[in-house]
Order: structure tokens, then sequence, then C-alpha cells
């Protein structure tokens, strides 16, 4: 295992099994930080040798890493090696647990706030908008009430078509989970959501099929974001 040069990136160590959760995370970290080198271990035996040899800014492991779980790790770092490196904890439920710092998955910006916030690398919630009217705006002309009830079509269908494609993915139909993908992704692309749209195309064409529950569930919770912040945004305006 060689070490890495000495430069001005900011380093971090992923240890994590699934590709596609290191993939999302990778993607989130480079959109909002330009400097920052991810490494990856896909288990705590080689992310323990990677820190004998290798600095890191920040250690981000999932809870039930193997061979050694998360805590068990954090130990060895901090009683073996003295590291008082930041270790945050990745897990899908924040319940019962009690990591300094936790992180949930499906990685998203939101869920990686945390990460952002006490590494310094300040991201505003500003530059990151879950949807944008610009579309819409163009083609109607700043008409409000087509916007509004297009608005309405997207919170409405699309929330019908993420229960079937949860379905679809329980049920291992690979085939249905790439039709519905297929079917909703104008709808992302319709509001500018660049990552729910990915998903989608990962959803209809990718060929891992271990993937897909994971897929579904990071666009299911990106659909809810997007719905949530609508509601709040015309809560109090109008276009």
């Amino acid at each position: 295992m060689n070490n890495l040069p000495q430069n001005d990136f900011f380093q971090v160590l992923l240890i994590e099994r699934s590709e596609v959760e290191s993939m999302h995370f990778i993607d989130v970290m480079n959109r909002h930080h330009n400097n920052v080198c991810v490494q990856v271990c896909k288990n705590s035996f080689d992310a323990v040798q990677w820190v004998q040899e290798n600095n890191a800014d920040v250690i981000v492991i999932e809870e039930d890493a193997q061979p050694m779980s998360a805590s068990q790790t954090i130990d060895y770092l901090m009683l073996e090696l003295n590291s008082e490196t930041p270790v945050f904890v990745t897990a899908t439920s924040s319940q019962d647990r009690y990591y300094q710092h936790l992180i949930l998955k499906p990685f998203t910006e939101r869920s990686l706030f945390a990460l952002f916030d006490a590494t310094s690398v300040v991201i505003k919630a500003a530059e990151i908008p879950l949807y944008s009217l610009n579309y819409l705006m163009d083609i109607s002309d700043g008409d409000t009430d087509f916007i509004m009830e297009t608005l309405d079509v997207f919170k409405s269908s699309v929330k019908e078509k993420m229960r079937e494609l949860d379905a679809a993915s329980k049920e291992g139909d690979k085939k249905e989970v790439g039709g519905i993908a297929h079917n909703i992704k104008p709808s992302f692309e319709m509001l500018e959501n660049e990552e729910g749209t990915s998903i989608c195309n990962e959803l209809t064409y990718y060929k891992a099929e271990t993937a897909i529950p994971e897929l579904v569930a990071r666009l299911k919770l990106i659909f809810e974001e997007i719905v949530e912040q609508i509601d709040a945004d015309f809560s109090t305006k109008n276009i």
C-alpha cells in the first residue's frame, strides 16, 4: 500500500462496502469541495492499514463494518494508533444510536451537512437547491396557474409512481423498476434536480440488481425532500 503524496487536498477515508453508496458519497463531496480526495476501503482491516501509512482529515465508517465494527475500529484507532482524526459513523437509522458523529444513509447533500460543518467545508443550503422553476417559467412565460398546476401534478403522480417503484424493487422486478424510473425521469428533469435525474438513469440502465434497493430508497428520499420544500415555499409566498 503506497503513501499518497502530500498536497493541499482535504483527505477523507471512507469505509463502505456498497459501491453505489461510495459513488454517491464521492459525487456529493466533489460537487461541494473542489479539493477533496476520498480514499475508499471496503473493510475496516484495510482501513486501519491505510491509516498507519497515510493521513486522513476525517474518517467515515459504516456502523456494521467488517471484520471490526465501527465501535471496535474507533477504539483501535484511539487506543492503539493514538489517532485524533474525527470519525463519523454511517447508519440507515438514528434510533438507539449514540455516536458523537452520525451520518444517515443513503448519502445526500443534507445528510452530509454535519460532515461539511464539522470539517469546515461549509455548504450553504441556498447553494444546493432541491428544485428550480426556471424551466417551467420559460415554457409557460411565467404563467403562475400553469406552474402551480404542474407542481401539483408532480407531487401526486410521482408519489404514486414511487409506490409502484418501491413495490417493484421489493419484488426484484428489475424490468419494471427500469420502466418506472424511465417514466418519472422527465419529472425530475423538469424541476432541474440533477441527482434525481441521475438516479432514474441508473435505475433504468444499471446492471447490478443489488444496487436497486439503495437507489430506490435514495430517489424516494429526494422526492420527499422536494415535496417538503415545495410545500414550505408556497405555504407563505407565491411565485
